[in-house]
Parts: structure tokens; sequence; C-alpha cells
């Protein structure tokens, strides 16, 4: 499942012809970037949400599935 957001993927580390070397580095900047909003959110009193917060957002509403 792909949500979107800061767990999503730079989609052109995958381009042929890249080099995994450079996907790493892209990687890795991208999650340094991340973490470095999460610590200024953090530091202006924003409190992440709590796991059972997050899993109730994942859940789908069973009647979408219904044939």
């Amino acid at each position: 499942m792909e949500l979107n957001g800061i767990t999503s993927e730079p989609a052109h580390i995958y381009h042929p012809g890249r080099g995994a070397l450079k996907g790493w580095r892209d990687l890795l900047a991208h999650w340094n970037l991340v973490f470095k909003i999460g610590a200024l959110n953090r530091a202006t009193g924003l409190k992440p949400p709590g796991l059972f917060y997050v899993l109730r957002q994942m859940q789908v509403p069973r009647d979408e599935f219904k044939v």
C-alpha cells in the first residue's frame, strides 16, 4: 500500500542508467530532509499521532469491497 507523502520514494532513482549509488544518495538525502522536518515540527510543539490513530486512519470501510 502506498500512502504517499514522506513514505513515498523519489521515482527518479529507478531511472535506467542512474546507478545504485546515486539512488542510495538521493534516498538518504530524502530521509535526512524528512527527519529535519520532523524535528522542526516537534520543536514547535506538534505532537506526532499515536500508533492507534494511524491504524484507524488506514482502515477502509468494508462496504467498498462488496461485489
